[in-house]
């Protein structure tokens, strides 16, 4: 229900009510009213406090507070035990209450673009919690007691300043994915390697000049994104992901494809662009699922002939290079395949 007026007509019998994008600043007291209520959702208003009477709601699962200005949150909201899903992106906060440590049902916690420069210990009692957003704050470090969440699933704490990661978060067995795009890494902790159900890594846009031993451990991974790092080559460990079907390491420092790329059969999707390669081994041919090559600007002047014989390949890009010819078994796969080779050097004919 979208109407607060015709809700109040029959508070009792209220189990959704939808408030977002009503340019509200204050949330009225009747609120409390809605002794029923099980879903709230007050995004993209203009509130910059919660009434007490919210906190009385002890059936509420759902809560949206997205998009509005809050700048705290009352640790009463540790009274709303049956709360399963608290959203809080794009508000003021500077932090969390100790008082979400009290919601046992909690399964996800999405606190993006806030001003959140810590993170309590109290994090870790949240034992039921799957996902965890906290993307665009400005978190220096991370409590140990990350590695508590025995049910995380979902990790992301990209855009904040992170300048480490503990080792301790390997303890988070469950995680599936983990984002640490754009912070402030100049490594990842080898410990990393015991989470053994995660399928996506992404550490873009960091300081990295290399990977641990234990990233080879990750036998599930599928998609690992170092693109806009400092990598001067495709560190060896990457190699042993048997599983991987998706590599970007775009805007690095590489020089070279080895003969490594080999021993990944499962790759569908090879992000290398804006590198300093100069060698694409041949034994990339023996990658029969690669559906989608991007090697633009970087420093290619021959090509292995083997890259025209990848039955799956759909999309080659290898514009920027400094190309004069192309093979004969690459030119021929054309036909077939979307064949990108702008602002190279090739001669006509």
């Amino acid at each position: 229900m979208r109407d607060l007026h015709e809700a109040l007509r029959d508070p009792a019998a209220v189990t959704r009510l939808d408030l977002s994008r009503r340019s509200m600043e204050t949330l009225p007291a009747e609120i409390g009213c809605f002794t029923a209520l099980q879903s709230l959702d007050l995004r993209d208003n203009g509130l910059r406090a919660l009434p007490p009477e919210l906190f009385r709601l002890r059936g509420l699962c759902v809560l949206y507070l997205d998009g509005n200005a809050l700048t705290s949150l009352a640790e009463a909201i540790g009274e709303l035990k049956r709360l399963e899903i608290l959203s809080l992106h794009h508000n003021r906060l500077a932090s969390l209450p100790a008082g979400l440590r009290t919601l046992p049902l909690l399964r996800f916690l999405g606190a993006a673009n806030n001003e959140l420069a810590a993170l309590g210990p109290w994090i870790g009692e949240l034992r039921q919690l799957e996902r965890l957003n906290l993307d665009g704050n400005r978190l220096r470090e991370l409590p140990p007691e990350l590695g508590q969440l025995r049910a995380l699933r979902i990790l992301s704490l990209r855009a904040n300043g992170l300048r480490e990661v503990c080792g301790a978060l390997a303890g988070a067995r469950a995680l599936e994915q983990l984002d640490l795009r754009e912070n402030l890494l100049a490594a990842v902790p080898d410990e990393l390697g015991s989470l053994a159900s995660l399928s996506w890594l992404r550490l873009a846009s960091n300081r990295l000049r290399g990977l641990p031993s234990g990233v080879g451990r990750l036998r599930a991974l599928q998609k690992l994104d170092v693109s806009a790092n400092r990598l001067l080559e495709l560190p060896p460990v990457v190699f042993e992901l048997a599983a991987l079907r998706e590599l970007d390491a775009a805007g690095n420092l590489i020089s070279e494809i080895p003969d490594g790329i080999a021993r990944l059969p499962r790759l569908q999707r090879l992000e290398l662009g804006g590198n300093r390669i100069e060698r694409i081994s041949p034994a990339i041919g023996g990658l029969r699922m690669l559906r989608h090559v991007d090697v633009a600007g970087n420093l290619i002047r021959d090509l292995p002939a083997e890259l025209g014989a990848l039955p799956a390949l759909a999309v080659l890009d290898l514009s920027g290079n400094l190309l004069t010819r192309i093979p004969e078994p690459i030119a021929t796969a054309a036909g077939h395949l979307e064949l990108r080779l702008d602002l190279n050097m090739l001669e006509e004919g």
